[in-house]
């Protein structure tokens, strides 16, 4: 990648990103992603996610979306999703603390982490974890159990289009 995309690798498995691109018609992506609150009344007032689910479906049509409430992690709600799961990309995002409280930090979100990363790894699937601060190469979260690691500045639509393309437009990397 380009260094001006804002987008990097901190893990890299090449098998992880040709199992991705390898994925048949009838597999599932399940894509989950922090419900991050964005600020009343600008343009951006939806959940800035679904245009990464969107991005990703151009790619793969099995893309399914399921939010996560920062403050609470991951639930037996999202544990239902993981055995239909071909592949799993999880996002942890630094909120913009103008409308989140410390209960949705980065830190909160990499806790919840710890719980539900062995039951992707059980599941035996591709996986992709991001991470989404302005400060990513402050974080300690190494993402153990996941094949690739990407990091990304913000969650704006352009970058989360990037993201995808670093998925599964990898050649070369």
């Amino acid at each position: 990648m380009r260094d001006d995309t804002k987008v990097s690798y901190i893990r890299i498995d090449q098998n992880t990103l040709h199992d991705f691109t390898s994925l048949g018609e009838g597999e599932n992506i399940m894509l989950f992603t922090p419900a991050i609150p964005t600020l009343q009344g600008s343009p951006e007032d939806v959940d800035p996610f679904e245009s990464f689910g969107i991005a990703l479906s151009q790619y793969h049509k099995g893309v399914k979306h399921i939010p996560y409430l920062p403050s609470q992690g991951f639930t037996d709600y999202h544990d239902a999703f993981l055995p239909h799961a071909s592949a799993v990309i999880l996002v942890l995002a630094e909120p913009d603390p103008r409308t989140s409280s410390s209960k949705e930090s980065l830190k909160t979100q990499a806790k919840y982490l710890k719980n539900f990363t062995p039951k992707i790894i059980a599941k035996d699937v591709p996986a992709i974890l991001i991470i989404i601060s302005e400060s990513t190469s402050k974080t300690k979260i190494k993402g153990g159990g996941f094949g690739v690691v990407i990091s990304a500045t913000d969650y704006g639509k352009e970058q989360l289009q990037r993201l995808a393309a670093a998925i599964f437009e990898h050649e070369g990397m």
